[in-house]
């Protein structure tokens, strides 16, 4: 596990909400809070050492986006938004420089394995938002989308290294990013995932 530690900021207007998130953050040895606040407008992020920003701001996702591409903006500080499944507009916020976005369903290990993720260079999606997450926002690389769709298909790694022209090592390596990045653990969850946003092997790899 990478011990690196993480320091992070929690902006939120559900004081039980953003109270517990603190308790869970002081509780992992990796973790570091480094501000609390109730408003966007109460943070500053000139004056926070902050990498990581929680949101958890009942706004439209266009407000949200907003906030990530302005007062956010900067590639120093990897942001959290915690949505709700019918807030499905993921890809506007994607699109905006967020990293993740966690359910407020998860429990407490899925928040600090998201919080991990994230704070590796990564990107993570709670399992129960995948389905509302577009492909096209940018989530997934070319080549990650290739090895989904060949995974769909009942393709094995060896076959979709063949297929790709690459080592199959490789393909378990895009393999581990595609789980961090959908939060699908299993191969059927993969290929669920897949099947859910119309991907389809179309024979174009190289």
């Amino acid at each position: 596990m990478d011990t690196e530690l993480r320091h992070i900021a929690v902006v939120g207007d559900c004081p039980m909400m953003r109270h517990g998130l603190c308790h869970l953050i002081d509780s992992v040895e990796d973790l570091s809070l480094v501000a609390s606040c109730a408003s966007i407008s109460d943070f500053d992020i000139s004056t926070t050492p902050a990498e990581i920003v929680i949101l958890d701001l009942r706004l439209p996702m266009r407000e949200l986006a907003g906030i990530v591409s302005g007062r956010l903006g900067s590639d120093r500080c990897a942001v959290v938004v915690i949505s709700d499944p019918v807030q499905i507009d993921i890809a506007s916020i994607v699109r905006a420089g967020v990293r993740g976005c966690l359910s407020r369903r998860a429990d407490e290990s899925e928040t600090v394995a998201a919080l991990r993720v994230i704070g590796s260079g990564g990107t993570f999606v709670s399992p129960d938002l995948t389905s509302y997450l577009l492909v096209d926002a940018g989530l997934l690389t070319d080549r990650e989308r290739q090895v989904l769709e060949l995974v769909a298909k009942g393709e094995r790694d060896r076959d979709i290294a063949l297929l790709l022209g690459v080592s199959e090592n490789t393909v378990h390596s895009h393999l581990d990013r595609l789980r961090n990045k959908t939060g699908c653990r299993r191969r059927a969850d993969l290929t669920r995932f897949a099947l859910q946003q119309g991907l389809t092997y179309r024979s174009t790899v190289p």
